[in-house]
This record gives structure tokens, sequence and C-alpha cells, in this order.
């Protein structure tokens, strides 16, 4: 009686721990499952991303998890509740067919350890094999392109060149200007990490808009706090540091 009697007391000093799970693609990942280690345990299904308990104080882990095929990817993160209120942590779950640097806390093309050794020799013979090729082609090219400039002086062929080595340019990924309405007024820093997001496919960690951009982290923040209330990105905390994506 007297233990059910703290824990209950426990629970209504407690707290709500809230948040949502996102998929590598930084998308609400529907029907996640979300467990924190209280006591009891507790577990939830997120519907289309979102998950909630009602927490006593204390440190707790959170882990999502979701099944995809005969694999199931997870990601776990702590978060420490000190006092009555509303707390926020967010999760993101990668799987294997995404890629991402070391930015994002991911492996790139990740290797089981029992299977390294082989998947090394594997790596290295089909290296090995690529640079050949690519010599060759290189080579063949290479004589090729030596004979059409040569034939090409004297009758204005280096500009023809020019224009047919411009036109095989792939075109550049563009991303939609935001659409900013116009109760909202943004300084020239704000935009600028508008734009660098824009370059950026539309997202990047809060550390390389830090890294690109001539300002302070308080500035940083403090401009992108004004961007999220204007509906204009979405910042998502992972681990230590925060994901920042354009809405």
């Amino acid at each position: 009686m007297l233990i059910f009697l703290l824990l209950f007391a426990s629970f209504a000093a407690g707290a709500t721990l809230h948040g949502t799970v996102y998929d590598g693609t930084l998308e609400p990942l529907d029907k996640a499952t979300v467990s924190i280690n209280t006591t009891p345990a507790q577990f939830v299904v997120a519907y289309n991303g979102s998950y909630s308990f009602d927490v006593p104080v204390g440190e707790y882990e959170v882990t999502a998890s979701y099944k995809q095929g005969n694999a199931t990817f997870s990601d776990s993160d702590y978060v420490e509740i000190a006092g009555s209120g509303s707390f926020s942590l967010d999760l993101v779950i990668f799987s294997f067919e995404q890629v991402f640097d070391e930015a994002y806390g991911i492996p790139e093309n990740p290797v089981p350890e029992e299977k390294g050794e082989l998947a090394f020799l594997y790596v290295a013979a089909g290296l090995l094999i690529g640079a050949a090729i690519v010599f060759g082609i290189w080579t063949v090219m290479k004589g090729r392109r030596g004979k059409k400039e040569g034939a090409a002086e004297g009758r204005g062929g280096n500009k023809e060149e020019g224009n047919r080595k411009d036109a095989r340019k792939p075109p550049a990924t563009i991303i939609p200007k935001p659409v900013i309405p116009a109760s909202i007024s943004l300084n020239p820093e704000q935009r600028e990490i508008l734009s660098f997001l824009r370059k950026e496919g539309g997202r990047a960690t809060q550390k390389e808009i830090r890294k690109a951009l001539p300002y302070s982290e308080a500035k940083i923040s403090t401009d992108l706090a004004i961007l999220e209330d204007a509906g204009l990105v979405r910042k998502i905390k992972k681990g230590r540091g925060n994901i920042v994506r354009m809405t």
C-alpha cells in the first residue's frame, strides 16, 4: 500500500513528455512504437508520429522503434524531467536505405562486423576494377578530344566546344523560395539563413549553419527561433544539436 501511494504521489507531481518521431527524410513516421523506462514502463503507438507520456520527476530513456520488412530500426535519447510542466523530445529513425553524413550521427553504408573483412576485399577489388575502367576511358577520350581540338583551331571551334561542354552540365537542383507573408519582416541575416537552407536542399544542422555563416551561435539561435515562430523553418532536436528544415 505504501509503495502504491509513493508511486501515485510521484506521478501526481510529475509532468507530460511529448514529441514527434520522424523518419530519415524528417517527415513524421506513422505507427512507430515509443517506450519510456518509467516504473512501470510505458509504451504507446505514435500515430502520425506523435506520442505523449505522463511521467514523474527523474531521468529516463525514450526509445522509438519501427519495423520495416524483416528489419527493425530504432532511435533513443535521454531526457531529464526536473519538475512539473510540459517537456518535448523528438526522435529520428534512419533506415539502411538512407545515407547520411556524420552531422546526423549515422554511419554511411553500415557493414556488419562479422562480414567486415569480406566486404573490404570486395570493395578493394571493385575499386581496382573501376580504376582500370576509368583510366581506359580517360585515355580514349583524351585522344579523341585532342583530335577534335586540333581540327577546331582556325575556324572558331574552341567557342563551339565550350558551348557543348556547358550544355552537358547537369541542371542544378532548385528549391523553391519560401513564401514569406507580407506581415513578416525578416532581417538580412534571417534571409541569409533561408538562402543557405535552400542551397542545402531544404535542411541542414544548426552546426552547419553556424560554420557557413559569419555569425555567433547566439545570433544563429535567435534568428532560427524567429524563423520557426514565423512558420518558415522547423527545428528537430537530435542528440546535442538540432536539425533545421524548411517548412
